[in-house]
């Protein structure tokens, strides 16, 4: 019996640009470490929220257009298109999920490392706080100070 395989069977689908935007993390330093210990410490719904926070109001430009998001949720924009692809955080959150269980994300060879240091040491990666210094990332002492006084919980500054 002969069986035909389609060229469909064999390339896997282009990430879709929520995807390739969403895999670049937040635009902060450590945000896709960050992202990935939320994803594993939160539910659907404070995982959600918590994207909210750690991405705040803002966007950046992309290939062909322009992302923002805000306190309702993500959005991309094409230049010369009218049209926006919009989605809530929850969505967003979902996004994330697949993508981290397809293996794709982190992607980043220095994210991966850091996940991995992490894990060595602690075991897994702890609950951690939008955009504040990620918990156990080793910093100098005034470094540390420096973030206590930025408003960042002791117990996420602390190594």
């Amino acid at each position: 019996m002969e069986v035909q395989i389609s060229i469909f069977d064999i390339i896997q689908p282009e990430e879709t640009r929520l995807e390739k935007c969403l895999m670049q993390g937040s635009g902060f330093a450590g945000g896709v470490v960050r992202i990935i210990a939320a994803a594993e410490n939160y539910g659907r719904d404070q995982f959600a929220d918590y994207l909210k926070k750690e991405f705040g109001i803002g966007g950046h430009s992309i290939e062909g257009g322009f992302a923002d998001h805000d306190g309702s949720g993500y959005s991309i924009r094409m230049w010369r298109q009218e049209q926006v692809e919009k989605v809530n955080w929850k969505q967003v959150a979902d996004t994330y999920y697949r993508l981290i269980a397809s293996g794709r994300l982190p992607a980043d060879e220095k994210d991966i490392l850091e996940i991995e240091r992490i894990r060595r040491k602690y075991g897994r990666l702890p609950e951690p706080t939008a955009r504040c210094h990620y918990p156990f990332m080793e910093k100098h002492n005034d470094e540390i100070e420096a973030w206590k006084a930025a408003g960042c919980p002791e117990r996420q500054v602390l190594v």
